[in-house]
C-alpha cells in the first residue's frame, strides 16, 4: 500500500474524535468502593483478633459508601474529547478545560488521580498524614499500624487492579493507568485521563503519535503527577 492510500485512511479526529468517559465519575467508583470496603474489613479483622473492639466503634463504616453515591449523581456529561486541534474536558456537556497542542508542555503516565496544581500536598500536610499510622501504633500496637498501612494500600491500589483484571488490561497498564497532559500555560492546566482498557490506550497512543509525535510507551511513569520526572520547557511545579 502506498503513502497516499495510508493518508486517506488516517482518522479525521474532528469528524470522528476520541471520546473517553471520565471514569473517576463512572465505573471506577464501583471498584474503589469495593477496594475500600475490603481494606476496612482487613483492618477490622486484624485489629479485633488481637484486641477486640466494641461493635459501636464501627458505626461510621457505612459512610464509606457516601462518596460513591455522590459521584454517581455527578456523573452526567463528564468526558474527554480528543480533536484534531485540541483536547477538551467536559462537565455537564460543557467544555470545562481545554488544551491546544501548542500549549502542551509535558505528558506522563501516572497512578495519581489529581488534576490541579492546588491539590499538591504540602510538607506539613504530609507530616500530619504520617501521624495516622503512628497514632494506630500508640493506641493499638504494631499490628494496628501494619493493618492501617495495608488498608490504605488496598484502598489506593486495589481499585485499579480490580478494574484492569476484569478488563484484561492489567498486563498492559498495571497501576500506571492515567494519562496526564500538562499545559505549559500560566495556570499550568492539568488534564488527567483515566484509561479504562488496553483498546483505549492503543487508541490514545496512535492519536499522540500522529498529532504530537509523542510515544506514550516512552513518556515518564510516575506515582505522583507532581514528580520531578516530568520536564517542562518553561514552567515548574
Amino acid at each position: 500500500m502506498d503513502t497516499r492510500n495510508k493518508e486517506v485512511e488516517f482518522r479525521d479526529y474532528d469528524k470522528n474524535p476520541i471520546v473517553i468517559k471520565d471514569y473517576a465519575f463512572y465505573d471506577y467508583m464501583k471498584y474503589y468502593t469495593i477496594a475500600t470496603l475490603i481494606g476496612c474489613l482487613f483492618f477490622i479483622s486484624v485489629v479485633t483478633v488481637v484486641n477486640p473492639i466494641e461493635p459501636k466503634n464501627f458505626r461510621l463504616l457505612p459512610f464509606a459508601l457516601v462518596m460513591f453515591f455522590i459521584r454517581r449523581k455527578q456523573q452526567k456529561g463528564v468526558y474527554f474529547v480528543f480533536n484534531d486541534s485540541d483536547i477538551k474536558y467536559y462537565k455537564e456537556d460543557k467544555a470545562y478545560k481545554s488544551l491546544k497542542f501548542e500549549q502542551i508542555g509535558a505528558v506522563a503516565i501516572s497512578f495519581d488521580p489529581r488534576w490541579d496544581r492546588q491539590q499538591r500536598i504540602s510538607i506539613p500536610e504530609m507530616l500530619f498524614l504520617s501521624l495516622w499510622p503512628l497514632g494506630a501504633y500508640v493506641m493499638r500496637g504494631m499490628h494496628a499500624m501494619i493493618a492501617l498501612i495495608s488498608m490504605i494500600a488496598i484502598s489506593l491500589f486495589g481499585a485499579g487492579i480490580l478494574m484492569h483484571l476484569k478488563n484484561g488490561s492489567f498486563r498492559c497498564l498495571g497501576i500506571h493507568d492515567r494519562l496526564v497532559i500538562y499545559g505549559e500555560t500560566g495556570d499550568l492546566r492539568i488534564i488527567n485521563v483515566l484509561i479504562y482498557s488496553e483498546k483505549e490506550y492503543l487508541e490514545l497512543k496512535e492519536y499522540f503519535m500522529r498529532k504530537t509525535h509523542i510515544d506514550l510507551d516512552t513518556v515518564p511513569r510516575t506515582l505522583s503527577v507532581f514528580s520531578k520526572k516530568v520536564k517542562f520547557r518553561k514552567f515548574k511545579f
